[in-house]
């Protein structure tokens, strides 16, 4: 029986709309929520994160509650800093999707934007990326049966799933 690995791609939680653009008390809330029941399944997490402030608090508050190998900060998973043409978006997600694919084994918990994550899950739904929901402190798991780094189901994070 092969082993069943997880990669977890989430939106940061909730911040302040103003700059500098840190998690408000519903983000706190919100983080703390994700990291209890990730922690629930018992599984060891690498935490990758783009490098904005609110994916870095969003990380750490929810590496208070699992168990991690470690936690870094990507570029690639970063929100556009300048006017990204959609093909552009498109190419630096599926990056980032293959990326945390090759790392299923240590079930990766992804956080990054919205537009990042629609543009990853887009392929994986077959959908338009402007139709890809993707809430604060949610987003998407990606199963694994432990054979090749080809997901064998997503599901649209909800909290019965974790």
């Amino acid at each position: 029986m092969n082993e069943q690995y997880k990669v977890f791609i989430l939106r940061h939680a909730d911040m302040h709309s103003q700059q500098p653009r840190f998690l408000n008390q519903l983000g706190i809330t919100q983080a703390h929520r994700v990291g209890e029941a990730l922690a629930q399944l018992g599984y060891r997490h690498l935490i990758l994160h783009s490098p904005y402030t609110r994916t870095l608090q969003t990380a750490w508050i929810i590496a208070e509650h699992v168990n991690v190998i470690s936690i870094e900060s990507l570029d690639i998973l970063r929100e556009h800093e300048r006017p990204e043409s959609r093909d552009e978006l498109v190419e630096r997600a599926g990056s980032a999707f293959q990326m945390a694919c090759a790392l299923f084994r240590l079930n990766p918990i992804i956080i990054s934007h919205r537009e990042p994550i629609r543009a990853m899950m887009a392929g994986v739904f077959n959908k338009d990326l402007r139709k890809i929901a993707v809430p604060k402190a949610g987003g998407f798991v990606l199963n694994f049966d432990g054979s090749s780094s080809q997901y064998i189901n997503a599901e649209t994070y909800k909290k019965e799933l974790l």
